[in-house]
Order: C-alpha cells, then sequence, then structure tokens
C-alpha cells in the first residue's frame, strides 16, 4: 500500500515540481510519456525464459573471455574489435592499466575532483568519470563476466571526450542511446556464445533473465514516477486510494495493462525509494527501459547486427554540450 501523510505527499509533489524544472527533464521526452508508460507495462509482462538449471554450465577465464569478445566483435565489424583491444591495452598517465578488474560492488566506477564545480559534476556524474581512473569492472567468475565486460565496453567504445580546466573526461555520448547500445550487445553477445557452442540454451537463458529481471525492477519504478507525474499535472491529491484509481483509469486510456496485483506490492518499496533518494530517476530508468524494448525484437543475425552498429553510431556521434554547461 502507499500510505502517503502531508508530509510524503508534500515531499512527492516537490520532487516532481524540481524534476520538471530541472535539466533532468530535458532528456526525459515527456511529450511521449504514455508510449513510454506502455514500454514499462510491455516489460513488465514479458515472460522470463525457461530455465532448467539455476547453475551456468561452464566458465571463461578473464583472457579467455577477452579473446571471446574479441572474436565477436570482430565478426560484427572489425573497427569494434580494434577499438576494444585498443581500450584493454591502454596504460593511464602513472603506467596503470585503464580497464581494471576487480571484486567490487559497481561495474563501473566513476570519482571526480573536488575542484569541479557542482553543477557540472552532477551532469556528469551518470555516465561520466575522469579518465586518469579508468573502468574498473566487478568480476562475478562466472558467464555473466562476460556481458558485463561488453556492457561497459560499449559504453567506452561510443563516449565522447571533453577537456574542462586541463582534466578530460567522458561525457554522456547520447542520453537515452547509450544504454540502447550496451543492453543490446548484451543479448547479441547471449546469443552468439549459444549459436557457436561456447553455452548452452540454459545457460544463454539465465543470461537473458537476469537482464530481464533487472529492466522489469527499472520499469516499475518509472512506471510510478509517470504516475506521480501525471497527477501532479492534473491537481489530483495524493493518497492510496486515489493513486490506485488513477492507475486503473490511465492503464485503460493508453490500452495497457500490466499485473496491478503484483504491482501494488511494489508500491511502497517504489514509493520509499523515491522519497529516500529525493528525486525522480525518470531519465536513467528510462535509457534502460529503451535498451531492454530495443533488445527484444533483436538477435545475432544480420539485422542484429546492423541495429547495434546503427545505435552505436549515433550514440557515439552525437552529444548535447548545451546540458552540460548550462
Amino acid at each position: 500500500m502507499v500510505e502517503l501523510d502531508t508530509e510524503k505527499r508534500n515531499k512527492i509533489y516537490n520532487i516532481v515540481k524540481s524534476f520538471n524544472s530541472s535539466s533532468d527533464c530535458y532528456y526525459a521526452n515527456l511529450a511521449d510519456i504514455d508510449g513510454i508508460a506502455r514500454n514499462c507495462i510491455d516489460i513488465l509482462n514479458q515472460k522470463y525464459y525457461t530455465e532448467q538449471d539455476s547453475n551456468f554450465s561452464t566458465n571463461y577465464t578473464i583472457n579467455e573471455s577477452i579473446n571471446i569478445i574479441k572474436i565477436f566483435l570482430k565478426s560484427i565489424d572489425p573497427n569494434l574489435e580494434v577499438q576494444f583491444s585498443n581500450i584493454i591495452a591502454m596504460i593511464d598517465a602513472n603506467g596503470k592499466p585503464f580497464v581494471h578488474f576487480i571484486n567490487a560492488d559497481k561495474s563501473y566506477y566513476k570519482k571526480f575532483p573536488e575542484e569541479l564545480n557542482d553543477s557540472i559534476k552532477k551532469e556528469l556524474e551518470l555516465n561520466s568519470r575522469a579518465s586518469s581512473d579508468g573502468i574498473y569492472i566487478h568480476l562475478e567468475h562466472n558467464l555473466y563476466d562476460l556481458i558485463t565486460i561488453i556492457h561497459e565496453m560499449f559504453h567506452e567504445i561510443n563516449s565522447i571526450r571533453l577537456e574542462i580546466d586541463g582534466i578530460e573526461y567522458t561525457t554522456p555520448s547520447n542520453y537515452l542511446l547509450t544504454e540502447s547500445v550496451s543492453i543490446l550487445s548484451e543479448k547479441m553477445l547471449a546469443c552468439y556464445l549459444f549459436k557457436n557452442n561456447y553455452i548452452n540454451q540454459n545457460d544463454c537463458n539465465l543470461i537473458l533473465n537476469r537482464r530481464l529481471k533487472s529492466s522489469k525492477r527499472i520499469a516499475a519504478k518509472l512506471l510510478l514516477e509517470i504516475i506521480y507525474i501525471k497527477m501532479i499535472q492534473k491537481g489530483i491529491e495524493l493518497n492510496y486510494n486515489s493513486v490506485i484509481e488513477f492507475m486503473d483509469d490511465y492503464f485503460k486510456s493508453i490500452q495497457a495493462f500490466p499485473n496491478l496485483l503484483e504491482y501494488k506490492k511494489s508500491l511502497k518499496e517504489i514509493t520509499d525509494e523515491i522519497l529516500k533518494n529525493g528525486r525522480l530517476d525518470f531519465d536513467v530508468y528510462n535509457s534502460y527501459v529503451q535498451g531492454q524494448i530495443v533488445a527484444n525484437g533483436l538477435n545475432y543475425d544480420e539485422e542484429g547486427i546492423k541495429n547495434l552498429l546503427d545505435l552505436n553510431n549515433k550514440a557515439g556521434s552525437s552529444i548535447e554540450f548545451y546540458n552540460i554547461y548550462r
């Protein structure tokens, strides 16, 4: 249940109002908010792939994984394999590897100099890092390491750099496209591994289900953010009954229906997260939702390869400098 007292209602109102007036809203494409909601519901309704076993059947060392990814990328475009190899071989200013494989909680490590202007730091924090820090990839010592590597390395491949006060940074390449490229690359790699007998069907399904599980969680969060945005735009007071009633009416209006019984169970947890964070993550969530939608209809074949290359080229050639500096 969504129990909203006056303090919580006011806080959510202020969070949504702040989002609507922030630079984050610039990326959000609220004009297509109903289409985004339908995407969320499509993902929530998507069925998982069948798993015969919860454990992977095989594993590869990091060096083996890197070589497999090189072969995969070369099959798509030799230039991607060269870019990947160059990044792996890069050395930072201190003579240390640019790409670090470690046991850690986060895959993509970002650190900013203290002297960096806070407003610029906020714009850069999601998809950017000081180049001297490199890429830190979390190892789980199972097949999913292959997927983590390809996801993060595609962020690096399609990134664009700029310099601020003599310090080099990687900027958001194209905010909505960057996750689509990485998530599609995961799907393509999983299908390639199965097609070429590196893994079996169950391994492939385990990989695809892990991304889908994450996408479902993100879609649920984004959908509730949309509900709150819509309700506040219409001046509807936020309380449990009004939220449930609005959801029912809204889903009918866009002709898209999630499993309401299951979805309602998650409303309190998502609301508490919004209140705790003090912000909406609409733009971030939408980039992941779009990535899942793109990946759903594609496989490792001629059409999939064409779409991956097209998305990668678009993501790596577009940047909104205005948004970074305002």
